[in-house]
């Protein structure tokens, strides 16, 4: 009798194992079903289901397993086009249902068995990653818009830049935008300025918030994004050209935040004999290529004068991003048009730079008169 008794709770501990392991083993051939595509047949990408590249996508920043960086699993995704937003969509639905029972069950599994799987991304993780690959999309991912919404202020940076991105399509996110400005953090408040932007033309609200993040005192990033977004404003920035003024000429501030300004002060189409020499001031040669580059273009937008200057200084910055990142492709016309400047106005200037000593300057005046001739004949045939 004694013995029988002894031998109950060895009896329960082998039937709870038994039990766990058929837990495990369901799992396991449930998650190979459905890798596999069984339960349902979706569309293949390079011979594999939308939902593989989908998950390998949604993760945190960084380098993955496969040693691919999250940006460019991303561009992965992107590349399948519009096919990919309902899986994505799905992701922003993820719940931590049964991400929680899968921990609470690997966590009764014997240690040797616990290191045969890897960790579980939670789904805060999943729902970050496709956010951040939603941003690809455009307008084209207006149908995750209820389901981004949902998802702040929990998750603010990738789902405010995925509504940014999909534009006036955004607007139904405008009302859970304004709640999330109550958060006095410089940098957040300049994000979701930029996403009222592009999604309700917001000027006055984004003109204060940004004329805010250049006083001194703020990070150098939420300064160098509110530069940004004001030169966007264009005229209407000028209450902003002061403070940009100061930033500009501020040599404890980045390169990136300093040319952004110089972009707010050639926007405004606000001039001064102050204004000019601190943009001259910043084309100086020992200044680096990009405050030169933006300052050269600003000068060019508050006077047309400038235009052959601004021209050369543009193709030496295009050169010494070539040197430095060679697989890159720089738009001289693209970038001009970005700034209202009209690319006709430098061929006089290229012109003579074909003549230039130097091989790469001849290439790349070149290169920008094809690329004129050819915005020119696409003009003519429309």
């Amino acid at each position: 009798m004694n013995e029988l008794n002894s031998n109950a709770p060895r009896k329960r501990v082998l039937k709870r194992r038994l039990v766990i392991l058929s837990l495990v083993l369901l799992a396991v051939v449930g998650l190979v079903v459905w890798l596999t595509g069984g339960f349902n047949h979706e569309p293949l990408h390079k011979g594999k289901p939308i939902s593989y590249w989908v998950d390998r996508a949604c993760t945190y920043d960084g380098t993955g397993e496969d040693g691919t960086d999250a940006t460019e699993r991303c561009r992965e995704v992107k590349t399948i086009g519009p096919t990919a937003v309902p899986y994505l969509v799905a992701r922003l639905r993820t719940s931590n249902w049964w991400g929680s029972k899968w921990l609470w069950l690997r966590a009764r599994l014997p240690a040797g068995i616990q290191q045969s799987f890897s960790d579980t991304r939670s789904a805060d993780e999943i729902r970050y990653g496709a956010a951040r690959t939603l941003s690809l999309f455009g307008a084209d991912a207006k149908p995750a818009v209820p389901d981004l919404a949902r998802l702040l202020p929990r998750i603010p940076h990738p789902v405010i830049d995925a509504l940014a991105a999909i534009g006036p399509g955004a607007r139904e996110a405008l009302p859970v935008l304004h709640a999330t400005l109550t958060n006095q953090d410089v940098s957040l408040r300049v994000e979701v300025a930029t996403a009222l932007w592009h999604i309700g033309r917001e000027t006055n609200l984004v003109l204060r918030i940004g004329t805010n993040a250049l006083v001194p005192g703020t990070s150098d990033g939420a300064a160098m994004n509110a530069s940004y977004l004001l030169s966007l404003l264009r005229s209407a920035a000028a209450p902003a050209v002061p403070f940009a003024l100061n930033v500009l000429r501020d040599t404890n501030r980045s390169p990136d935040t300093r040319a952004n300004a110089a972009s707010v002060l050639g926007a405004a189409r606000v001039s001064s004999p102050e204004i000019r020499a601190a943009l001259l001031d910043g084309t100086r040669v020992e200044q680096p290529e990009i405050l030169r580059s933006n300052c050269a273009m600003a000068l060019w937008r508050l006077d047309s004068e400038f235009a052959p200057f601004a021209t050369r200084v543009v193709l030496e910055h295009s050169i010494a991003l070539k040197r430095q990142f060679p697989q890159s492709e720089q738009d001289f016309t693209a970038w001009l048009e970005t700034r209202d400047l009209d690319p006709n106005e430098s061929i006089p200037t290229l012109k003579r730079l074909l003549e230039s000593d130097s091989s790469d300057m001849r290439k790349e005046a070149g290169s920008a008169l094809e690329r004129i001739e050819a915005k020119s004949k696409e003009g003519t045939n429309q």
